[in-house]
């Protein structure tokens, strides 16, 4: 009889209580509302297979507004952030790192100079540059994508392969 009283829901491999669909609700909302992440296997008291675990998430309706890796529900907002964190940090390294090899070559170029006894005064004609260059896609700004084209000589690429 108690079992005719308890409400749920028919997973693939177990029974999922309305209330413990509502906890697992509360916390997908909290974790949206405040922009962050929560692992959601602490609240649940057993451990579930992982296709009756995803199909338990997709009952709670705030899900629809982030993702679940494993266990974790991630907000859409939190997700963003982090990737536009991410973002930034590569642009500042390739231009950091752009910047670093456009010296040594500088370097390298002028102590080849010097070993060759260069002769002041005269210039060589047609040298390598070393281009950097960062382009925002003004169709993509909303993802907030950028590419980053760095073009480097292939002894320049196997050097930079070795490191």
């Amino acid at each position: 009889s108690q079992l005719k009283e308890l409400q749920g829901k028919h997973l693939e491999t177990v029974f999922v209580s309305n209330s413990l669909i509502t906890n697992l609700e509360a916390s997908i909302f909290e974790s949206t509302k405040s922009e962050s992440w929560i692992d959601l296997s602490l609240c649940i008291p057993l451990e579930i297979p992982p296709g009756d675990f995803s199909a338990m998430i997709k009952q709670c309706p705030s899900s629809t507004n982030g993702m679940l890796a494993d266990t974790y529900f991630i907000s859409k907002t939190f997700y963003k952030k982090c990737i536009q964190v991410f973002k930034e940090s590569a642009i500042q390294y390739a231009k950091n790192r752009g910047e670093q090899l456009y010296e040594e070559k500088k370097e390298e170029s002028s102590a080849a100079s010097k070993k060759k006894g260069g002769k002041k005064g005269k210039k060589k004609k047609g040298g390598k540059k070393k281009v950097v260059e960062i382009e925002e896609d003004e169709d993509e700004k909303e993802e907030g994508s950028a590419k980053i084209f760095i073009h480097l000589s292939p002894q320049e690429i196997e050097k930079e392969m070795k490191n």
